[in-house]
């Protein structure tokens, strides 16, 4: 059988969904931000894999992200966080860090990637260690929260833009 994204997709969804009513009938314990984790790290581990050497820096872009997401969304499943907005933008630094470490992974010859890599991965330790007691985490989730407010209204200027630009 030959894999493609269509069809990762498609079992991705089946194990949600049934990962999703074994939880409803109390048969697994199992919440939804469980369930999102494992889809997004199973349907990223796949396309990852498929992506690379396969030259669609797109798709591997988006695929290590989602993975990347999924470990957090995991993670925060599985540990008692008070506070996530604290995480987001470290987290942010850190997939980001990530994403361009794969892309270098996948053309060894794009060194840019992997100084990108290293930039982002230092400003995530950065933001941990000594950023924090500056208060730039707190300035970045107030910042976070301000896009949160905004979100709707990107999202609906997004889609009229798109919708009056389609090729008629």
């Amino acid at each position: 059988m030959i894999l493609s994204y269509k069809k990762i997709f498609s079992l991705v969804l089946i194990i949600a969904g049934i990962l999703n009513l074994a939880s409803h009938f109390k048969l697994l314990r199992i919440d939804v931000a469980q369930i999102i984790g494992i889809s997004f790290v199973l349907q990223g581990i796949v396309s990852v894999s498929l992506s690379l050497n396969n030259n669609r820096r797109d798709l591997l872009f988006l695929f290590t992200v989602l993975f990347l997401v999924g470990i957090l969304f995991f993670t925060k499943s599985y540990f008692n966080i008070r506070e996530t907005r604290e995480i987001v933008f470290t987290s942010i630094l850190f997939i980001t860090g990530g994403v361009f470490l794969i892309l270098f992974v996948d053309n060894l010859k794009e060194k840019i990637f992997l100084i990108t890599s290293i930039v982002f991965f230092l400003s995530g330790y950065l933001s941990i260690t000594v950023l924090r007691s500056f208060g730039i985490t707190k300035f970045a989730n107030s910042l976070a929260k301000t896009a949160e407010d905004f979100w709707p209204i990107l999202l609906i200027i997004a889609g009229l833009v798109l919708f009056l630009n389609r090729k008629k």
